[in-house]
């Protein structure tokens, strides 16, 4: 099973960003259409699936480690965390980002390194908070879209499966841990 760590969203915040990733869609619609050449076909995050990934942990049958080493992470309290409406990419991934947050990176540390003592082998790249909406997008300029500037509040952290069933990528929330109060 293929595992990873995130924030969940709530629905409204979700909601939001689902509104980008359809302006995305219509763009990149509009490019493929005018195009002379043969693209990529892209893919858009569904709206169920829109999260924020703290740590990707990867293929394992270690389920019940991972929910372990959740649950034995340090966490920091609960938090709130403002999207900033700002589009970024790497390469063909589009995201958009947040705010400067330190309680954020806290919290991804705390989990990383809780998985690293319980033996897995994880990405130590520094943390990038990013909201990925489109992978394999190509279009000839910036997209001219609007990503809705919101603030939410981080109260928990879940172990996440992700799957394909049918071909569509579909992450399930397999357990979660709750931050302290502040």
């Amino acid at each position: 099973m293929r595992l990873f760590v995130a924030v969940p969203f709530p629905t409204g915040i979700r909601r939001g960003l689902l509104t980008a990733v359809e302006g995305l869609r219509a763009q990149s619609q509009a490019y493929q259409r005018q195009s002379r050449r043969a693209l990529p076909r892209p893919s858009f995050t569904q709206a169920d699936n829109l999260h924020m990934t703290l740590a990707f942990i990867g293929e394992t049958e270690r389920e019940a480690d991972a929910r372990a080493a959740l649950e034995e992470a340090v966490l920091p309290p609960v938090f709130s965390l403002t999207i900033d409406g700002k589009l970024g990419r790497f390469g063909d991934l589009y995201w958009v980002g947040t705010e400067d947050c330190p309680a954020l990176g806290e919290l991804a540390d705390a989990v990383r390194s809780s998985l690293l003592k319980h033996g897995f082998h994880i990405d130590t790249k520094p943390f990038r908070p990013h909201i990925t909406l489109a992978r394999r997008l190509e279009l000839p300029a910036p997209p001219q879209i609007t990503v809705p500037r919101m603030t939410m509040t981080v109260s928990r952290a879940a172990l996440m499966l992700s799957d394909r069933p049918n071909g569509r990528l579909r992450y399930t929330e397999l357990s979660s841990v709750c931050l302290p109060d502040a």
